[in-house]
């Protein structure tokens, strides 16, 4: 029994002084660590030397994790490349649409320029087809008779001549080209005023002038303009600009070339001259006014109040030829019916 409770009072002996001995050494190394820092430096080493195992455990989940941002990223860049090309295709689209208002806007302007500086009344059109026949030079355009256009009228863009209305119907009408080789249009040389004719050449971009006098002047440049013979264009419509002069040809003869001013392959805006017949009729309507006739007829039979006789002898002039109207009246009326 006594040497039970000496075995365990040895142990709880032995448990104490561990305990002490435990306590010391926690109290030495909390007074080691305050003054020269070593558990610091220890815990630094311990850390430096586990982080290789934290790296090497955790590279797989980085790898799975770095994968799916990847992946991640590469859709929505795809995704914004599809929205950017979208946006681009409708920014393109719209410039597009800008550019050809503009172009538009410009053609409609120098036209107004062009009806304004010729004093010309005109219908606004736009050219809705062109003819499909490679020899023939011909377009629609969206005009017809309900609008004022009429067969011969003149037809201009901003810049000259375009062609000529061939024929019409209630909504459109067809135009045929001055560079149709079937089409002669009446021009002169501005520089000299000498008249010829301009014949289409199956070429928007030439007109030829064959059958000149050989002592013609004319030279590259020139400008040449309707003459108004015809009575279907205006005169002075600017047609052309004279690019070459051929004098090889035969006999007294020689012959020119020039380029439309008109964009023959590229106008789409157009006018119709509507009003160049009226404006000539009114150059050579008469402004004879009867009123004043009358009155000057009225004032020569007061100046002569002092000739009895010689106005008492036009009243009996003046009554026969009544007389005679009557009876001629009278005759026509009892002829055979």
């Amino acid at each position: 029994m006594n040497t039970e409770q000496d075995t365990l009072f040895q142990k709880g002996a032995g448990r104490t002084a561990r305990l002490l001995a435990y306590g010391l050494l926690a109290i030495m190394m909390m007074a080691a660590d305050h003054r020269g820092h070593y558990l610091s430096q220890f815990r630094n080493w311990g850390t430096h030397a586990l982080v290789p195992i934290y790296e090497t455990v955790g590279l797989p989940f980085t790898g799975l994790r770095h994968a799916g941002e990847y992946f991640q990223s590469q859709t929505d860049l795809h995704q914004q490349l599809q929205r950017l090309q979208q946006q681009n295709l409708e920014l393109r689209a719209q410039t597009l649409l800008v550019e050809k208002l503009r172009s538009d806007n410009q053609q409609l302007r120098e036209l107004l320029g062009a009806q304004q500086s010729q004093n010309l009344n005109v219908v606004y059109v736009e050219l809705v087809r062109i003819g499909l026949d490679p020899y023939s030079h011909r377009v629609v355009i969206n005009r017809g008779s309900r609008h004022g256009v009429r067969i011969g009228q003149a037809v201009m863009d901003a810049n000259g001549v375009f062609g000529q209305v061939e024929s019409v119907s209630a909504g459109g009408a067809e135009v045929i080209l001055i560079s149709d080789p079937n089409h002669a249009l009446p021009v002169q040389i501005n520089r000299t005023g000498m008249r010829t004719l301009a014949y289409g050449s199956g070429n928007p971009n030439r007109l030829v002038l064959p059958d000149l006098p050989l002592n013609t002047d004319i030279r590259p440049g020139d400008i040449i303009a309707t003459s108004g013979l015809g009575g279907h264009f205006h005169p002075g419509l600017p047609v052309a600009q004279v690019d070459e002069v051929d004098h090889s040809g035969q006999g007294d003869f020689i012959s020119a070339s020039a380029t439309p001013l008109a964009g023959l392959d590229r106008s789409a805006q157009l006018v119709v001259i509507t009003s160049q017949r009226d404006m000539d009729l009114s150059l050579e309507t008469p402004t004879t006014n009867p009123a004043s006739s009358n009155g000057s007829v009225a004032g020569s039979t007061g100046n002569t109040e002092n000739d009895t006789s010689q106005a008492a002898e036009n009243q009996a002039q003046t009554t026969e030829p009544s007389s005679e109207a009557n009876n001629a009246t009278e005759n026509t009326a009892g002829g055979p019916r």
